[in-house]
């Protein structure tokens, strides 16, 4: 929604802030690229690692809920026979 987008964005700003006073008054430009650097690094490694395990985890999900499912089933059957 457009109040989450905004909420996102002001807590991005602050937390970039927070960032900024940390940075060295010395060696501002090499800590930003840094930064950058490491930002982008731990991004595409999430994305990687979600593209790479994404076929596993729609076959557990629908393992897990077919499980669900067959147990809900056990236990409505077993409590109709009784």
């Amino acid at each position: 929604t457009f109040q989450g987008a905004v909420l996102l964005s002001v807590a991005g700003a602050v937390h970039g802030l927070a960032h900024g006073i940390e940075a060295p008054i010395d060696s501002g430009f090499g800590y930003a690229v840094g930064f950058m650097i490491t930002t982008a690094s731990l991004h595409l490694t999430g994305i990687a690692l979600a593209n790479r395990f994404q076929p596993y985890a729609r076959r557990m999900l629908g393992r897990v809920l077919g499980g669900a499912a067959a147990m809900l089933g056990a236990i409505l059957f077993a409590g109709t026979s009784a």
